[in-house]
This record gives structure tokens, C-alpha cells and sequence, in this order.
């Protein structure tokens, strides 16, 4: 299945183990993506994605990844959103592919790929940009992916009841619950 996983996954970067996102936890169309730390559980339904016929499909949204404004600026920094499925014949900036050593590529461009961009490193901030970038022969880290399987929901557990209250509190608390 051209070298994605089958069902729910996240897309994390080999550089520093962050995953995809659309900024802010957005479900609208045209929201960039950016890398965040992961999250697991119910709250990590934006992170996690699907590949379905070439499209890359968000989990939160249901919008699949996308070339902002739909075409690749040479010039001009490229940003990744999210936007709502076009038909097939619409969607060369859309549709997918995974490439040996990690890259992911727009199907109709292989010779750009996903790339993390900026000094995440030095920065005090969790996120970092998103961008379609020529692949690179030096520093390809800032490219490269690998994707990592939905893990299943947590139990949600009550916390534990402290025994320094007293009885009749603690009683009162486990006939709420």
C-alpha cells in the first residue's frame, strides 16, 4: 500500500520524534500543519492519520492533507494545510507517496517532500512549521518520517481517595461514583 500503514497512525519525525498536526487543533479548511508532541488517548485524534487512494486523512477533521493554494512555490515558502477531499482528478496536490528513506512526496512532485522547518531545537516553543521542500542530500533529518500505529484508548480510572479524610467523606465520594 505504497508504504503507508494500513488504519489510524501517527506521522513522526525522525529528528526529534514530534508528530503532524493541524495548528491549534483546527478542523477548518486551509489550517497549516504543523509537528507537536504526541498525545495519546482521546485527545489525540488531530495527530493521528490514514491513508486512503493517495490521500493522507486526518482522524479530527476528516480533511486530508494539502499543498496550500494547491501548487508548489519556488520562491516562496510552501505550506501544508488541511482542505477538504477533491475528486481524484482534482487533487495532484493531494494525492501521496512514500519514498525509500523515509520522505513523503506529493505523488505529481517526488522531488519535493515534507520537511520540518526552522531550529526546533532552540526554540521554547512545542511546534514547528511545516513545509514542502526539495529533498536534500546534507541534513535530510529534517525530512524524513515514520509512522507509528494508534495505540488504543486508556481506561479512565478515578483517582485515588486519599485516607486522611474522614469516613463519612470517602463514603459519600463512592456512593457518587
Amino acid at each position: 500500500m505504497n508504504g503507508f500503514p494500513e488504519g489510524w497512525f501517527y506521522i513522526k519525525s525522525q529528528t526529534n520524534n514530534h508528530v503532524l498536526e493541524p495548528h491549534c487543533l483546527s478542523v477548518n479548511s486551509g489550517a497549516r500543519i504543523v509537528t507537536s508532541k504526541q498525545r495519546f488517548g482521546f485527545d489525540a485524534d488531530s495527530q493521528l492519520w490514514k491513508y486512503d487512494n493517495g490521500y493522507i486523512v486526518n482522524k479530527a477533521s476528516g480533511k486530508v492533507l494539502d499543498i496550500e493554494k494547491g501548487y508548489i512555490r519556488t520562491f516562496h515558502r510552501t505550506h501544508l494545510c488541511q482542505w477538504d477531499r477533491k475528486p481524484l482528478t482534482e487533487a495532484s496536490n493531494q494525492q501521496w507517496t512514500f519514498l525509500p528513506g523515509g520522505f513523503i512526496s506529493p505523488t505529481a512532485h517526488k522531488g519535493y517532500v515534507i520537511h520540518l522547518h526552522g531550529h526546533f531545537y532552540r526554540s521554547k516553543h512545542d511546534i514547528c512549521q511545516i513545509l514542502l521542500h526539495q529533498i536534500k542530500d546534507e541534513d535530510g533529518r529534517k525530512q524524513t518520517w515514520y509512522f507509528e500505529p494508534e495505540q488504543s484508548q486508556p481506561k479512565i480510572l478515578s483517582p485515588p481517595i486519599p485516607k486522611e479524610y474522614p469516613e463519612y467523606f470517602i463514603n459519600s465520594i463512592k456512593n457518587h461514583y
